[in-house]
C-alpha cells in the first residue's frame, strides 16, 4: 500500500468537498443540464494522485451521482435534456 503525502490528503479532500458541494446543488436543481459537467472537477484532481483504485472508484461515484439526479421529478421535458447532457459528460 502506498502511503499519502500531505500533498496528496489535501488533493482528496479538495476533490471529496467539490463532490459533495456539486452533490448537494444536484439535489435542489434536479435534472439540472449543465450541473453533471461539475463532477469533472473531482475527476481531474483524483487522477493527479495515481492511484487506481482511488481514481476508479472516484469515477464510479461521479457517474452514480450524475444519474441519480435523474430520479427525481423534473419539469416536463427536461428529462430527455438531462439524459442527453449526462450521457455526454
Amino acid at each position: 500500500m502506498i502511503a499519502m503525502t500531505h500533498r496528496d490528503r489535501l488533493v482528496l479532500a479538495i476533490a471529496t468537498a467539490c463532490f459533495l458541494i456539486i452533490l448537494v446543488i444536484e439535489e435542489f436543481a434536479p435534472a439540472n443540464v449543465v450541473g453533471a459537467y461539475g463532477y469533472v472537477l473531482p475527476i481531474l484532481l483524483v487522477t493527479t494522485l495515481r492511484n487506481r483504485m482511488i481514481m476508479l472508484v472516484t469515477v464510479l461515484a461521479c457517474v452514480m451521482a450524475t444519474y441519480s439526479g435523474l430520479l427525481q421529478p423534473t419539469k416536463p421535458g427536461r428529462f430527455q435534456a438531462a439524459v442527453i447532457n449526462r450521457s455526454v459528460v
